[in-house]
């Protein structure tokens, strides 16, 4: 069964705060989004999800400098 969820874009700079200058692993969890996975190369944040059973997650770079972060 296939499930649509509708997303709103907006300022994601709370749930990247801390992750400055790193790949992250976006995934859902209860409706929200979160970070399942991050690390110093994409392939680190890949395996950090996938350890966390996240094998489809949406992946992003996070800038250096602490800015609001708008998706």
């Amino acid at each position: 069964m296939l499930v649509k969820k509708k997303f709103v874009f907006g300022d994601m700079s709370e749930v990247l705060r801390g992750f400055e200058g790193k790949w992250v692993a976006l995934s859902t969890k209860d409706g929200q989004i979160v970070v399942s996975g991050s690390g110093k190369s994409l392939g680190e944040a890949i395996q950090r999800a996938r350890e966390k059973g996240v094998h489809d997650p949406v992946l992003i770079r996070v800038p250096s400098e602490s800015i609001s972060y708008v998706i």
